[in-house]
């Protein structure tokens, strides 16, 4: 039977690029600031694990990264959002973007590599009375 994970994670959502090399073939040091909010989003990852990781295909059904209002905004928006309605956050980062970072911290505890996703169902980047990410994973058959 094909597994399934359900992750809640109430850290504001980040863009994360992917590693970049130098012209001499060397990584560069990652950005402090990413290995603490990778650490910071790593205990909910860990709280979805039921077992090894998987060697299927994965599935993202579902990752929606929400943003907190700011203080400033409209109070129409505001009000929009209170009623459940979906308001579009489009600022920057860009939404191919966020994934990369929970994909990263899924390694080894949900798959073994992110390179078995295959496939993307609803992503979204909105509006939230929080800051948080919605990510739904599903094996797939081989």
């Amino acid at each position: 039977m094909a597994r399934r994970w359900t992750i809640d994670i109430p850290v504001r959502p980040k863009a994360v690029q992917s590693v970049r090399y130098s012209g001499r073939g060397r990584k560069f040091h990652p950005d402090p600031k990413v290995k603490a909010w990778k650490a910071a989003i790593a205990p909910y990852i860990e709280r979805a694990m039921d077992g090894p990781p998987s060697n299927k295909p994965i599935r993202v059904a579902k990752a929606i990264y929400e943003f907190k209002l700011p203080k400033s905004v409209k109070k129409a928006l505001r009000e929009a959002v209170q009623r459940g309605e979906v308001k579009w956050y489009d600022p920057r980062p860009d939404l191919d973007n966020l994934g990369k970072g929970v994909w990263d911290e899924c390694e080894d505890r949900i798959f073994v590599d992110d390179k078995q996703i295959c496939e993307y169902g609803l992503l979204r980047k909105v509006y939230s009375l929080r800051d948080g990410m919605q990510i739904v994973l599903e094996e797939l058959d081989e």
